[in-house]
């Protein structure tokens, strides 16, 4: 049986796109005053942009819907309602 994505898998999925978008900006200035640059830069900018949207609909508590952050650490339980986080 295919095992449900933790909360901080999904957080884990949104830092890769957010690196995947980054590299895209970067390896576009190798191709300065070309299309192919503005390609690379929109690219990047929309798979950033997805990457924040994923994180702010995946990345919540499942108890109380509430945003998990992972400055401390990652928690084992929701800081706001203390449900166990999967």
């Amino acid at each position: 049986m295919k095992q449900k994505k933790s909360v901080w898998d999904h957080a884990d999925t949104a830092l890769k796109l957010w690196i995947l978008a980054m590299l895209l900006c970067i390896v576009s200035k190798f191709f300065e005053g070309t299309p192919v640059q503005w390609l690379l830069i929109l690219s990047g900018v929309v798979i950033a942009v997805a990457a924040v949207v994923y994180r702010f609909q995946k990345v919540r508590c499942p108890h109380c819907a509430s945003h998990m952050t992972a400055a401390k650490g990652k928690p084992k339980r929701c800081p706001d309602c203390g449900g166990k986080l999967l």
